[in-house]
């Protein structure tokens, strides 16, 4: 997806909302931000990263490669 005004000001929020509390680097702050202004799940191997993060879905990189019909060689 491309950087947008919208996916900049939501990583902002992010930063603001979440950088002393929890850690968020604005890498991962940016990640969400996106996954959230595009209504898509957030694929990752570390939910830890972003389980605080109100309203983003968090799928487990492990559990779509099984459940998926592509398997890498």
């Amino acid at each position: 997806f491309p950087l947008s005004k919208s996916v900049g000001e939501r990583m902002l929020l992010l930063v603001q909302t979440y950088t002393l509390s929890h850690g968020l680097r604005i890498p991962d702050a940016l990640i969400a931000a996106t996954a959230q202004e595009h209504n898509v799940p957030l694929v990752t191997g570390d939910g830890k990263h972003f389980s605080f993060i109100e309203g983003l879905s968090i799928k487990p990189w492990d559990v779509i490669v099984r459940d998926s019909s592509l398997r890498l060689e």
